[in-house]
């Protein structure tokens, strides 16, 4: 007797099951699409950081590269005999150009650190563009609320003043029969 109660109900239960399971199946899929681009977004985005730093990383060694030619040169020039002059301003030149390589690479960290920073505050930037539109939009979803349920609140309080002088107008009615009906009691307890 209990399966036969559940037999009648299975069918519907199996309509309803296989109904939600396709729904589910379908946000399932979305889901996954939806995790899916968002992966190949941010691998995108990674591999043009990748390759701007990558080009940058080429452009530096090419530079290095130059610099340490020159460097060379300048030692061959200054351990040439010859003039004396010569030979000091090829060792201050090379004096010179150390420090600019060391410089350059300070220059190059803080540079760095300075475009890292910059990301950041422009990822944090456009998170909290993003939270102020929504918290916009969630605070004008709210004052619509509010006004239609002032609308309701109004309507509300119009329909509790009308109920209270129906009540009020038949209280009145009802005393006025209830004192005839006392009036008619005494008029036939009198008769009696």
């Amino acid at each position: 007797p209990l399966l036969t109660s559940f037999a009648f109900l299975s069918y519907d239960c199996i309509i309803h099951l296989r109904y939600r399971c396709q729904v589910c199946k379908g946000i399932n899929q979305a889901r996954v699409a939806s995790l899916q681009l968002q992966r190949w977004f941010r691998g995108l985005k990674s591999r043009v950081r990748f390759n701007s730093a990558l080009a940058k990383c080429v452009e530096d060694a090419r530079m290095n590269h130059e610099i340490k030619s020159l460097q060379r040169k300048f030692s061959i020039l200054s351990r040439r005999e010859g003039s004396h002059e010569l030979s000091l301003l090829a060792e201050d030149c090379t004096k010179l150009l150390d420090y600019a390589v060391t410089e350059m690479f300070t220059l190059r960290r803080l540079n760095a650190d300075v475009c890292q920073e910059s990301s950041e505050l422009k990822e944090r930037n456009q998170r909290l563009v993003e939270f102020h539109q929504s918290l916009e939009a969630a605070v004008a979803l709210s004052n619509r609320r509010v006004v239609q349920m002032g609308r309701s609140n109004s309507a509300l309080v119009a329909e509790v003043a009308l109920q209270t002088k129906k009540v009020g107008g038949s209280r009145k009615a009802t005393e006025g029969t209830a004192t005839k009906a006392r009036g008619r009691i005494k008029v036939l307890a009198g008769k009696m």
